[in-house]
């Protein structure tokens, strides 16, 4: 009898847990507010746990009124979870929000929530950034240049929400889910597969002379390529071209405008009272400083090569 009484305690306990670690997904998804959250956490089955249990003593430690409470909850979670499991469960709740609207703004505001964690994990799941090109589709039906209407970019993207959802059911190793075999010729717009390498290499390399950051740089690119090697070989690419670009444009300016302006400097100290003087001093210091700020963007763009490379 003790026995029984004790696999039963175990059941309901990890019943209990399970139906916490739902409620935790839901809370970070939107899915339930943070005081539906917080009544279900300080229930007394888990208050008495505090001391046994470091996992409910961490979720109950948390100040659910600061800014960060959400990352620290994620934090949690992930100690229970692995990266793939705990991504794959909370875009089946994004999925099923998804679904579940029917206005646009709202459709919207997951998919913006879903790309930010593509942008988080450096686009390195197939399904987030497909979510995320879904985000900057949407951008170009706006300012007008999409080929779908609102109401067929919501069918497109509650069709690829219910794809998922299908998968999810049926997959076993739910980490597979972040690498979902997608049919391109269902799920890419006209617009997308008419936009070529090399126009992405030209764009970067435009965003990289302005010292544009990497991940800004590859927000643009993983709206159109899935491939992450793909968007690394773009990137390197633009950086190259940039490279090549900036290089004599820096050598140049830094040949001519040190010359004129040493000479400048060198006619003050001679006293001697000629205007044309001033205006080598003026023409050297620009050229001069133009010629450090393609020095600067160099030296950016060696840096930016050189920590790349030791993160591979």
């Amino acid at each position: 009898m003790a026995e029984k009484c004790t696999l039963e305690k175990e059941k309901e306990k990890k019943k209990k847990m399970n139906n916490l670690e739902r409620s935790i997904f839901k809370v970070l998804t939107g899915n339930m507010s943070k005081a539906d959250f917080e009544k279900d956490l300080y229930q007394p089955c888990y208050i008495d746990k505090i001391a046994e249990d470091d996992f409910i003593a961490e979720l109950i430690a948390i100040n659910y009124n600061d800014r960060d409470w959400k990352s620290l909850l994620q934090k949690i979670i992930l100690k229970i979870y692995s990266e793939e499991e705990f991504l794959a469960h909370l875009i089946k709740l994004y999925c099923l929000g998804i679904l579940s609207q029917d206005d646009i703004e709202s459709t919207i505001n997951i998919l913006y929530s879903l790309s930010d964690y593509n942008y988080q994990y450096y686009y390195e799941y197939d399904t987030l950034i497909r979510f995320n090109s879904f985000y900057e589709e949407y951008g170009y039906i706006k300012e007008g240049y999409g080929l779908n209407s609102e109401k067929e970019f919501l069918k497109e993207v509650k069709s690829f929400a219910r794809f998922y959802l299908d998968k999810f059911e049926n997959e076993q190793q739910k980490h597979q889910l972040l690498f979902l075999s997608l049919n391109r010729e269902k799920y890419h717009s006209t617009e997308m597969q008419n936009i070529s390498s090399n126009d992405l290499v030209e764009y970067a390399k435009n965003r990289i002379l302005n010292i544009e950051s990497k991940k800004n740089t590859l927000k643009y690119i993983g709206a159109f390529v899935y491939d992450k090697n793909l968007i690394d070989h773009i990137y390197s690419e633009a950086r190259n071209k940039a490279f090549q670009h900036l290089f004599p444009l820096g050598l140049t300016y830094l040949t001519v405008g040190i010359p004129l302006l040493i000479a400048g400097i060198l006619g003050v100290s001679s006293q001697k009272e000629i205007s044309y003087v001033y205006i080598l001093i003026l023409l050297g210091s620009g050229l001069t400083l133009t010629g450090l700020y393609y020095v600067a963007q160099i030296s950016y763009l060696l840096i930016r090569k050189q920590k790349t490379s030791k993160k591979n």
